[in-house]
């Protein structure tokens, strides 16, 4: 991956409140954070239903450890992406 892009994943339980919740998190640090040349922040919630865990548990590829007992649940990933010529580094890291 090129220093230009980050991004992190999570699992979560489903809750139409903490998607809303994390979008809102997402947005306002995203309005404060924008490094010369600007960046582009995409925010992704991937379905994780109960039977993929069923399925990958018995395929031996349950690398989330979760079960169906657990329920449905989704996975959020943030993306970060600057432009080619801003490389993105520590400088960049916004802190409270």
């Amino acid at each position: 991956m090129s220093r230009n892009q980050f991004f992190t994943t999570a699992t979560f339980g489903v809750s139409a409140q903490l998607m809303l919740d994390i979008f809102d998190i997402i947005n306002e640090t995203a309005s404060i954070f924008v490094p010369d040349g600007g960046v582009s922040w995409i925010l992704t919630f991937e379905p994780l239903p109960a039977v993929i865990s069923s399925h990958a548990r018995k395929t031996g590829g349950n690398v989330l450890g979760l079960t169906p007992a657990e329920g449905p649940a989704f996975g959020a990933r943030c993306t970060l992406k600057s432009p080619r010529n801003i490389k993105l580094t520590r400088a960049h890291s916004y802190s409270a």
